[in-house]
């Protein structure tokens, strides 16, 4: 049986940026294969492995959108940046 994706990419998702915009595609492939395996009635430790990748690409992305507003100028970043990444978590 055919399992629709829970989240399908959309034009107005585009940030503009070619590399932000493929993060966040890859983070939603990685979300629609959670829930396919969720819609499979795998066991939670089945799906550990997924729910890693997931927080890891998602913290790697934190650091690439990190990065891009470090080489830019953009005056609330300061007043609004975490502690550290595992914040973004909590």
């Amino acid at each position: 049986m055919d399992r629709p994706l829970l989240v399908v990419w959309q034009d107005e998702f585009s940030q503009q940026v070619p590399i932000i915009d493929e993060q966040h595609r890859a983070i939603l492939a990685t979300i629609n294969s959670l829930h396919y395996f969720l819609q499979q009635g795998l066991e939670f430790e089945s799906l550990l492995p997924t729910v890693k990748l997931l927080i890891s690409y998602i913290v790697f992305h934190y650091k690439t959108e990190e990065g891009i507003l470090n080489s830019t100028y953009y005056p609330e970043r300061e007043k609004n940046k975490p502690d550290n990444v595992t914040q973004c978590f909590i």
